[in-house]
Order: C-alpha cells, then structure tokens, then sequence
C-alpha cells in the first residue's frame, strides 16, 4: 500500500510541476493509473534524447531523482541522486531519512559528485515558465524538494546552482531547465550557439 502511495504522490508531484510549464488542458486533466506510471517512464527517456540533442558533442553530467527513464535516452552520464547507480550516494549515511525508497540523497555527497546540471526537464521553448519551476521546487510540500531534502532553498545550493533555461540555437524548438553549476553556466553563456537566460 506504502508503494502505491509513493507512486501516486511522485504522479500529483510531476503533474504540479508540468503544469507549472503551461502544458495542455489535455496533460493537465488526465487520471492516475498504472498506464501513466508507463507514460511518465516514457516521457523521461524522451527527455533524455532532447537533452542528448541541446548539448550535442559536449553532454554534461546530470544529476537526477529517479534515473531510470532519462538513462535510457540521454547519452552522456547520468547519476541517480537516489543511489541506485552511484554507490557514492547509496552509502553516503548509514540511517536514511526520507519517504520510503527514495532516502539516500546525501547533501554533502552531492557537492562532491557536482554534477553541472540537477533535473535538467526539457520543454518546447514557448511553454517554459522559470517562475513556475522555482515555486515548485522550493516548495517544502513537492515531492522533488522531499527527496531532496529541501536543498534547493539552502544557502550552500543557492552560491554553486543557478535555475536557468538554455536554449541551443541550432534546435530552438525546446529547450532545457534546470539547476546549472554556474560555472557550468558560464561556460555554456561563452558559447555562441547557446541562449542562457538565468532565473532572477
């Protein structure tokens, strides 16, 4: 029943979060079933191949909060900040807190793995809401800032990460958000084929 629970609050938590993106009524509006946990599945290593797309031959390390589906996609390096393929995170703490499954995530452990991107989403460039996106992870309630826990509003998070859109122009269609290692950032703001625009 614990299972099902987490499925369905990782499920609400995603919806929140893609809405926050201006999606459509139609992805807004559709109901909780086992078909969606699929959807979801599918939707991720989608993600992963648009990112693969957007940073071509110079792929970053991403850090992720579930990595199966975005694993399958993307073809630079991807850590599980959960520690299913990182044994780094998986025994970084000997007692876990945290909703159940999903304790590992380790704060010191992730400054040292640095990844330059934390939950890089990609959406059509028309749709991204940097507003949107930082109400949802900082928000204390979202499953994301509970797996995380609540990384995304300390102060040590907020001098090495920046929220930011990156847009490639050679694929304007999408383009990708997430948390960027701001050295990271400003590297990718010295390459002409990028638009970087930073959440104020």
């Amino acid at each position: 029943m614990g299972g099902i629970w987490i499925s369905k609050n990782i499920y609400q938590n995603w919806l929140y979060f893609k809405n926050s993106q201006n999606l459509s009524e139609s992805v807004a509006n559709y109901q909780f079933s086992i078909s969606n946990e699929f959807y979801i599945a599918a939707n991720e290593r989608e993600n992963g191949k648009i990112l693969s797309i957007i940073f071509e031959d110079s792929l970053p390390k991403i850090g992720y909060g579930s990595a199966g589906g975005i694993a399958y996609g993307y073809k630079g390096n991807i850590i599980d900040m959960m520690g299913l393929n990182n044994t780094l995170m998986a025994h970084a703490n000997t007692i876990k807190v945290g909703p159940k499954g999903h304790e590992s995530f380790d704060k010191e452990t992730f400054y040292e793995l640095a990844p330059e991107i934390l939950m890089a989403q990609t959406f059509k460039a028309n749709m991204i809401n940097l507003q949107g996106a930082n109400d949802y992870y900082t928000n204390p309630t979202t499953w994301d800032n509970m797996i995380f826990k609540n990384i995304f509003n300390d102060y040590s998070f907020k001098e090495r990460y920046q929220l930011a859109e990156i847009i490639n122009k050679g694929f304007p269609e999408y383009g990708c958000v997430g948390y960027f290692r701001k050295d990271y950032l400003n590297y990718l703001n010295n390459q002409s084929k990028f638009i970087v625009q930073p959440y104020e």
